[in-house]
C-alpha cells in the first residue's frame, strides 16, 4: 500500500516495513520493542483520511498515529473476530473492519467500534460514487450496505463458493 505522503507499506508474517525509495523501516512486536502490534503476521492495511495507518494481524487490529508515534491495539466483539480479514477507508474517511463474525464500523468520536448486523466472514470492501458499502463475504455472497438508511441487501447467488475475494468499483 502507498500512503498519502508516498511511503510503500508492505504487511508481512514478521510485521511491517515501511519503504521511502531508500531504506525499509521495521515494525514488529519483539522483546525489545514489545507493544507495537499484537501479532507480527499481518494481513491487510488501510490509510484513513487523518494519515493514521490501519493494521489487520491475527490477532487485532492496530491503529498507528504516525505523528504521535503511538500504536494502539483493539480487539473487536466477537468470538471469531480476532483475526482481521479487511480494512477499508470510504470517501467519508470511515473505517470498516471485515472479520470472520462480520463487519464492524469505526466511531471516532467514541473510539470503538460498532458492529452492522451481519455474520458471514468478511473479505473485501468496496464503495459506489453513492457512498454505499459492498461487502464481500466468505461463502456467503455479495452484499451492500445503504450507509444512510442502515439496510443490507444479498445479491443473487453467484456460483458454487457463493465466495467474494476482492473487488474494485
Amino acid at each position: 500500500m502507498f500512503d498519502h505522503g508516498g511511503l510503500m507499506w508492505i504487511g508481512s508474517d514478521q510485521g511491517v516495513r515501511a519503504y521511502d525509495g531508500y531504506r525499509f523501516k521495521v515494525y514488529r512486536s519483539d522483546a525489545y520493542s514489545p507493544g507495537i502490534l499484537p501479532n507480527n503476521y499481518v494481513i491487510t492495511m488501510t490509510e484513513g483520511r487523518d494519515g493514521i495507518l490501519w493494521i489487520g494481524t491475527r490477532d487485532g487490529l492496530v491503529c498507528n498515529d504516525r505523528h504521535k508515534g503511538i500504536f494502539k491495539t483493539y480487539h473487536l466483539r466477537g468470538e471469531n473476530a480476532r483475526i482481521i480479514d479487511a480494512l477499508f477507508t470510504a470517501a467519508d474517511g470511515t473505517i470498516w473492519v471485515g472479520t470472520a463474525s462480520g463487519v464492524s464500523r469505526y466511531d471516532a468520536e467514541k473510539d470503538d467500534f460498532i458492529d452492522i448486523n451481519m455474520t458471514a466472514g468478511v473479505r473485501a470492501f468496496a464503495e459506489d460514487r453513492k457512498g454505499n458499502i459492498y461487502v464481500g463475504t466468505w461463502a456467503e455472497g455479495l452484499y451492500r450496505y445503504d450507509t444512510k438508511s442502515g439496510k443490507l441487501v444479498a445479491y443473487p447467488r453467484m456460483n458454487d463458493r457463493n465466495t467474494v475475494q476482492t473487488m474494485l468499483l
